[in-house]
């Protein structure tokens, strides 16, 4: 899980053709996504002026197929029990923070998308907050 009450939360990868320290850039294969967001939790729990914002950008490699920019998979959600709220599966969440999903898509073959998000997965805000979805 990645948390935050108050500083942002953005994670931007692929902009630099793999030349950047912790990039890769795969000119061939598939499947060479910008960023796979699977099973985790990104939640912002904070509220009002300064609450945190989510930003993910992703940029997919050069290969054939299936070099999404974002892609998020796998089902989420909420549940409670006695000991309160849990958060399972795949979920990116926030109250009053907006989330921002950001990608890019390349590759020379078929399934390239710029956001590959999977309909089961929790994207949601609670409160204030808004979602944006860019495709380029």
């Amino acid at each position: 899980m990645i948390a935050t009450q108050g500083g942002n939360i953005a994670i931007d990868v692929g902009h630099f053709g793999g030349s950047q320290v912790g990039e890769i850039n795969i000119a061939n294969g598939t499947l060479n996504q910008g960023i796979r967001f699977e099973s985790g939790q990104i939640v912002s729990t904070g509220t009002g002026a300064g609450s945190a914002n989510i930003h993910l950008t992703g940029v997919g490699g050069m290969g054939t197929d299936f070099c999404n920019g974002v892609a998020v998979q796998g089902s989420g959600g909420i549940t409670t029990d006695g000991g309160g709220t849990i958060l399972y599966g795949t979920v990116i969440i926030s109250i009053d923070g907006n989330i921002i999903l950001e990608g890019t898509a390349r590759g020379s073959g078929q399934g390239n998308q710029a956001l590959d998000i999977d309909p089961s997965s929790l994207i949601e805000t609670t409160g204030s907050g808004t979602i944006t979805y860019i495709e380029h």
